[in-house]
């Protein structure tokens, strides 16, 4: 029997009663108990949704040519304004933060379909995507601090969120004998 978190034991935050989840193995991402677990699979998926969020809001304040604020500090090492009006902000003249959309929408296309389609759930594939990613981190780190001299608070969301996806895919990939 799992235990009952119940108002008197979460003070008075209004909650409704929370079951915590048994000690039961996970199936298709649910315990026994009928509580959902989280996976790595679903951490794969909520941190690709934070970094999709993120590209959206860059490409909205690239569109919108200054309709839409960019809320970020804007002197010193942390300068999003500096980063974002770069030249190396734009790759084939495409602004990074739509290229970032894509590669976010296509995380997500693997995720969403992965258990419907054998190749979209290789782990082989999960970790050629999330490297390539990795790589173009990379290199916008360097650019950041070598070419440009700031540093962008959401672009470095995005990097955190494409790293912790990589982490994850390597996690996800089954484990290979010696």
């Amino acid at each position: 029997m799992s235990p009952k978190w119940t108002r008197s034991a979460i003070g008075s935050l209004g909650r409704a009663p929370v079951t915590a989840a048994p000690a039961e193995p996970a199936r298709n991402g649910h315990t026994a108990g009928g509580a959902i677990s989280l996976d790595l699979r679903t951490a794969a998926v909520l941190l690709s949704l934070v970094g999709a969020t993120v590209s959206i809001y860059l490409s909205a304040v690239e569109l919108s040519q200054g309709q839409v604020p960019l809320a970020c500090a804007n002197s010193g090492l942390v300068n999003c304004d500096l980063v974002t009006s770069s030249a190396q902000s734009r790759m084939g003249g495409v602004p990074v933060a739509f290229l970032g959309v894509v590669w976010f929408a296509g995380m997500l296309g693997l995720l969403a379909f992965e258990g419907r389609l054998r190749l979209l759930a290789s782990p082989a594939l999960h970790l050629v995507w999330t490297g390539g990613g990795v790589l173009m981190v990379f290199y916008l780190i360097y650019a950041e601090l070598f070419l440009i001299g700031a540093l962008c608070v959401w672009c470095t969301v995005v990097h955190v969120v494409v790293i912790g996806l990589f982490l994850l895919a390597v996690a996800r990939a089954p484990a290979t004998a010696s």
